[in-house]
């Protein structure tokens, strides 16, 4: 008897072990990605600064210590710049970015649109870069870049969003 038991558990083990196998554990990508972030030195550093002066300090211990090469240290190094208005700064940052991801564009377009630089939005949305990460539709860039085109009272810049956006579906509702 105690011998069939010990099979039984041997055989249940080995299958919970081939199916375990087979498919790869689910991680939800948030927890994994709020992880990361609180393991992440660039993040504790840039957290404490509370002025531009104190921002570029870090941002140049980054460097120098090589830390500012992250997609997701840069993107908030691009958000903080842009939250003391420094714009310029934001963007030079952006432009060092690799291979910029969604997100990163829409930090860059939000600190645009905060500091009214309605012709910067426009710009930054034309470039070939941001096209290519725009591989959907996303109503919050949409909003932002129609936005600025009614605030520089461009037209054509418009349409031609309209109709980006009527060839993909979007149904954006404008407050």
């Amino acid at each position: 008897m105690k011998r069939v038991s010990v099979l039984h558990r041997h055989f249940q083990w080995r299958n919970l072990t081939v199916i375990a196998l087979q498919r790869p554990p689910e991680i939800d990508p948030t927890i994994a990605s709020i992880e990361f972030i609180s393991s992440n030195p660039c993040f504790s550093l840039l957290g404490i600064c509370k002025t531009v002066s104190s921002l570029r300090k870090v941002h140049a211990l980054l460097v120098v210590h090589g830390l500012s090469e992250d997609i997701f240290c840069e993107t908030k190094l691009v958000s903080l710049y842009g939250s003391f208005g420094h714009v310029e700064c934001a963007r030079s940052v952006f432009d060092r970015i690799p291979n910029p991801d969604l997100y990163s564009w829409k930090v860059m377009i939000r600190w645009y649109f905060l500091n009214d630089s309605y012709s910067e939005i426009v710009q930054f949305y034309n470039t070939t870069r941001l096209r290519k990460c725009l591989n959907e539709y996303d109503n919050v860039v949409f909003s932002i870049v129609l936005k600025a085109c009614s605030e520089l009272r461009e037209i054509d810049e418009g349409r031609k969003l309209h109709c980006q956006i009527l060839r993909w579906g979007v149904l954006i509702v404008l407050c």
